[in-house]
């Protein structure tokens, strides 16, 4: 026996069902339950004199009901504490072993209050109901009484994006920043800004600053607000013992990874329930850093009822919600920008396990400026470093600068590659971009290599001072074009086959080399090798 929600005149409705009896029951308890229920329809009227009652009488057992002191003592409180205060009972499936009850309870009760108790059928419930207490009342008691569980099931409208504003029967996820820069992911109601999220592509996870927002109508919430206010607000303690909550988590997180910092319910005088919590998530993601340092992520948070199947919580997107685009302005201190987002809602089913979940999706591309400058640009320094060699004369006087510029450049550009490799997940499927960029470098230094040993060969072993000179220019002409394409064409490559075209850039080098030495053994064909 309880308050379950409020008629269109603001009258309490009382719904009692014969099913929940106990076996065996203490008269006083009894009537000191019948007592607060009353009492509570009475403080929850609003000023609305009276209340009405709603008995499932399904389930009746005349075995559980021999004791009449119960029944009395209800027909005495609404004959003295409560008189007048019942507006109409309806006795809703009443059963044959119910009659003879009734005739033994019906002599202790007034005529007017006899006038005022309806027998009626389940397939009757509705449409009496309705016009006695209203559409929102009668749909909550018939759910009642078609269900017979004390759970009412809803389908809501729990899925929105908005910044800062969105409507009713809505839910919103908000990641408050980046690598404590304000970061901006429009996905939620009523959002807040923060500077607690970081993203972490070497270990796999990024963390952040949540805050959801769940939004859902429950008309019986109305009584839970004082007649002279027109909202009220709940701790979660007091919220899961007056109310039915959807309990929508985030699932993705980490074991261990979630923290919630606080939450509050807010329930206005219509019956509207918002329910906004601020959590600290780690979630485990598997990044895609094939592209690095160009690399676009998506950094996903997955929502649904812990509690609830899909037949009785329903994650559907908001339509009109107002959206609020992040903008530039809030990624200037971090090393991502924001490029879109985009929300789904969709319902999984793992065996008998049916479940509505909602995945929010915020798609980022990282600033790439920083290793521009602090990698790219010197590694294609130290290949132009390499690449002087073959600027200086051809005699004995310049052969160790023209050997030493060779292989400190090669040198140089193997140290910057071991600071790569650190930035980096150590286990990982093939090579990202950036390894690839680094791989045609070391190629090109060790093509230098080479070459300037051909060319002192010619020059010292074979005595050829005139083709020795001839070989560097043609080298000083011919390698920065081979260089430039083959810098040129990673730029052309993609994530899909990096590995592929690691090794196509291995072998063409390798091959001009090898073709670049059998023109000059050709040339010098006639010629002793050594002398």
């Amino acid at each position: 026996m309880r308050v379950v929600a409020r008629g269109a005149l603001g009258h309490p409705v009382i719904f009692m069902s014969m099913q929940h009896q106990p076996s065996k029951s203490n008269s006083t308890n009894a009537a000191e339950h019948m007592a607060a229920v009353l009492e509570a329809a009475c403080a929850a009227g609003r000023g609305a004199w009276g209340f009405d009652v709603v008995c499932d009488c399904r389930g009746f057992q005349l075995s559980k009901n021999l004791d009449p002191r119960p029944a009395v003592s209800a027909v005495e409180m609404l004959k003295h504490a409560y008189r007048g205060r019942m507006r109409r009972a309806f006795l809703v499936g009443a059963p044959v072993a119910f009659g003879g009850f009734w005739k033994l309870v019906k002599g202790l009760l007034p005529k007017p209050t006899q006038d005022k108790i309806q027998f009626i059928s389940v397939q009757e419930a509705f449409g009496v109901l309705q016009g006695c207490c209203g559409s929102a009342a009668s749909t909550i008691v018939v759910e009642l009484l078609t269900s017979r569980k004390d759970i009412l099931r809803h389908k809501l409208d729990v899925l929105c994006l908005s910044a800062e504003k969105a409507a009713l029967s809505s839910v919103g996820v908000f990641v408050r920043s980046l690598k404590g820069s304000p970061l901006l992911f429009p996905a939620m109601r009523e959002a807040r800004r923060s500077d607690q999220m970081k993203e972490n592509l070497h270990d796999e996870y990024w963390e952040g600053d949540v805050i959801l927002s769940l939004s859902w109508h429950d008309p019986r919430t109305a009584g839970l607000v004082p007649q002279e206010l027109h909202h009220r607000i709940l701790s979660e303690d007091q919220a899961k013992s007056l109310m039915w909550i959807p309990d929508v988590v985030v699932t993705n997180a980490e074991i261990e990874g979630k923290q919630v910092v606080s939450t509050s319910f807010f329930v206005d005088s219509s019956g509207n329930v918002n329910k906004t919590q601020r959590v600290l998530v780690k979630i485990k993601e598997e990044f895609d850093g094939k592209e690095f340092p160009y690399d676009k992520q998506a950094l996903k948070i997955l929502l649904t009822s812990a509690t609830y199947m899909a037949d009785a919580v329903q994650l559907v997107p908001c339509k009109d919600a107002n959206f609020t685009d992040a903008g530039p302005a809030q990624f200037d201190k971090s090393d991502w920008t924001y490029l879109w987002n985009d929300l789904t809602a969709f319902v999984e089913s793992s065996g008998p396990l049916r479940k509505s979940r909602a995945q929010f999706v915020v798609h980022i591309a990282r600033d790439a400026t920083p290793y521009l400058s602090g990698t790219i640009f010197p590694e294609i320094m130290i290949v132009v470093l390499g690449y002087t060699v073959f600027l200086f004369p051809v005699n004995p006087g310049f052969a160790m600068p023209r050997v030493s510029s060779a292989m400190i450049a090669f040198l140089s550009i193997l140290t910057i590659s071991t600071r790569t490799s650190a930035m980096l997940p150590e286990v990982r499927r093939g090579i990202v971009w950036m390894e690839l960029f680094e791989i045609v470098c070391k190629m090109l230094l060790f093509t230098t290599i080479l070459l300037n040993i051909l060319t002192e060969r010619v020059f010292h072993t074979w005595q050829q001072p005139e083709l020795a000179n001839r070989l560097v220019y043609e080298l000083r002409v011919g390698f920065p074009i081979i260089a430039f394409l083959a810098l040129a064409s990673c730029w052309l490559a993609t994530g899909q086959h990096l590995q592929l075209f690691a090794a196509v850039q291995r072998v063409a080098l390798l091959m001009a080399v090898m073709t670049f030495i059998v023109s000059v053994v050709l040339r010098d064909k006639g010629h002793p090798v050594e002398k």
